[in-house]
Parts: structure tokens; sequence; C-alpha cells
């Protein structure tokens, strides 16, 4: 998750500052805008379906499977609607937080959504009120809120917060969000010219794929080599390297994207799952849950599954949802553009054009 909120802060954020640099401003009703027509077809439909699903087998032992803990129990059909409700108006993560639910779901995985659209309701706002003015504040701004985020993991920890509170909260998460946007500003306006060297792009990807790598091994664990034997001081250790890693694998990953052949970029395997990641991300996780359980030939047929329901997503509900952002984007590209500021003129052309887009950009 750390990888991916950092890769949503760099590639949003870029987006809005292509939007910046082309017209002198964010048009914040018009970012949420696409963002809703992006996400909300494919998650209501997906939810929808769950939500039949469970109704028809919610009291069937392979629909109740807790992962690691094997098949549960019955699990009353108002459970199913208190997560659906919580998923579609993205506090899904504080529901688990607080316990809300008397059952495990197998929608959970929905918490990391319910992060990313809490974060953009205060981030976007501030992109659009100081980027314009002064890029330095923002940069700052980012730095400093960051730095407060990962602060606060050790207080939580101190005052008797389980993992799960710091796992999964928007305030402890927002680390990897900001420090993506900040990577992104400075990428944006060419403040990263040690990346733009292949070379050194790739030793900045091997080192943090390598952290990263260590850190979700057992070396990582408390008093292992490396790690203090306190378990606050290791989680915390772990949790800094994390954040700082998949940072550094994004960026360094933009760079060596931008220096990659067009052809290899563009190959067909990777824009089909490119164009399918967000229904992918939606539906593999109830699959798996269901049928991990039948070993190896489950997990092969929950990912065929997985994918047989997001070119469905694709087909019934987000082409019509992209048809109406590409003509929303026409439209602004009508709007006149402003000049950039002399002072610091842009440099989304590093980015803009050459960025694969995750599936929930605006």
């Amino acid at each position: 998750m750390f990888v991916f909120f950092a890769l949503s802060g760099f590639l949003i954020t870029a987006l809005a500052i292509d939007e910046v640099a082309a017209h002198g401003a964010l048009d914040l009703k018009a970012f949420f805008q696409r963002r809703a027509r992006r996400l909300l077809p494919a998650l209501a439909l997906f939810l929808s379906l769950w939500l039949l699903v469970d109704a028809l087998f919610g009291h069937d032992p392979w629909m109740t499977t807790v992962p690691g803990g094997g098949r549960g129990g019955p699990k009353p059909f108002a459970t199913a609607i208190e997560g659906v409700l919580a998923a579609a108006v993205y506090v899904l993560n504080w529901a688990v937080i607080e316990h809300a639910f008397t059952h495990y779901l197998a929608i959970a995985h929905l918490w990391s959504l319910s992060v990313e659209e809490q974060f953009y309701l205060a981030w976007a706002p501030l992109v659009a009120l100081v980027l314009p003015r002064r890029r330095w504040l923002l940069v700052a701004t980012g730095l400093f809120l960051a730095v407060a985020s990962l602060a606060e993991v050790p207080l939580l920890w101190h005052h008797g917060h389980g993992s799960l509170r710091i796992y999964m909260g928007t305030d402890t998460r927002a680390a990897a969000f900001l420090l993506g946007g900040v990577a992104a500003v400075a990428w944006s306006y060419g403040d990263s010219r040690l990346l733009a060297r292949r070379r050194s792009a790739s030793v900045v990807f091997g080192l943090s794929a390598g952290l990263l790598l260590w850190v979700a091994s057992p070396l990582a664990a408390p008093g292992s080599p490396l790690v203090p034997a306190s378990a606050l001081a290791a989680y915390l250790l772990t949790w800094i390297i994390a954040t700082m890693a998949s940072v550094g694998v994004v960026v360094a990953s933009a760079s060596l994207t931008t220096q990659l052949p067009a052809r290899a970029l563009g190959s067909a395997p990777l824009r089909y799952v490119g164009t399918r990641s967000y229904a992918l991300y939606l539906w593999h996780y109830p699959w798996l849950t269901w049928l991990r359980g039948d070993g190896t030939l489950g997990i092969l047929l929950a990912l065929v599954l997985s994918f047989a329901c997001a070119e469905l997503s694709r087909r019934l509900v987000e082409s019509s949802a992209l048809h109406w952002i590409r003509i929303d984007r026409s439209r602004a590209s009508h709007v006149p553009k402003h000049p950039a500021r002399a002072s610091t003129p842009p440099r989304t052309d590093l980015i803009v054009s050459s960025t694969p887009r995750p599936p929930g950009s605006s």
C-alpha cells in the first residue's frame, strides 16, 4: 500500500500541475467530477453485485472465509449493507478501525480507496490555493505535513492505539501521498536533475526496491540484525523506510519510464492490464477470499474470475464514464491558457506526456 499511495500522490499531483500550467488554476469542481465519473460507476457495479451475492449466499461458509483463519460462520445481511454504505461514502477505513462490523467482510480491501479519497479532499484544495502562487510553499507544507504524519505513528502507539489504527488511518497514511505529491512538484519543475540520468535513476530504484523487500521480510522483525529490539522502534523504523522507499521507487520509475522505448510502454499486455487495473483492484479480493481456501487451483481460478469481472466492468460502465471524461477534457482544452510564471517555468512535459495514468486519475 505504501507504493500505491506514493504513486497516487505523484500522478494525481502531476495532473493538477499540468492543469495549473495550462490554465493558471486548478478547477476543483471539474477535478472531483472527473474522479467521481472515473471511480463511482465501477464501484457501484461492484458493490451492487457483491451485495446481491451476499444476499443469496451470505450464510454459506465460503462467503464468510476469513483470510488466514479458515471458513467463517453465518453473517447477518445487515452487516453486508453496513459495509456497502461505508464503502460507498468512503469511510470504510474508519469503520474497520472502530470495529463497526460484527463479522468479516470480503470488501474490507476498499479501506485503501477510502483513505485515498479522504486525502484528496484536503490535498486538492491546498494545491489549488497554493501552487499557482508559491510552489515552494506547497513543497514546504507537504514536507511539514509528511513529517507530522510520520511523527504521529509513535505517538498513537505510545497512547495505546493498536496497529490497525495506524495501518488504516488517513492521517498516518498521508505521508506517502504527501511525499509523492512533493516529488511530483520537484519533478515537474525540473528540480530533480539527478534522476534525469538513467544510471542514477537505476541506482535509486534498486536501493528503494531492496529496502521495500527488506521491510517485508522477517529480517525487519524486532531484534533482527539492524532492527531495534523494541517493538515500537522497529515498527517506526520500518514504517519510515517503507514510506521513503516507496517514493524512491515511484520517482525513479518515472525517470526510467521516460527513457524506455515507447514500444515497450505501449505493449498490448501492459495497456490491457493498465486500463483494467481499477476494476481488478475492486474484484480480486473477494474472489481470492472466497477461493484461496481451495489451494493453488482456487487462487488461479480467482485470478481468472477477477480478470473476467474487470472486463465486464470495463465494457458495462467504465467505457461510458471515460467517454464523458474525455469530452470534459476536450472542452477544457479550448479554455484560453494563461502564461506560466516566468520565475518558475513548468516542466510538465517530463511527466504529463510520458507517465501512465492510474485508474483513479482525474
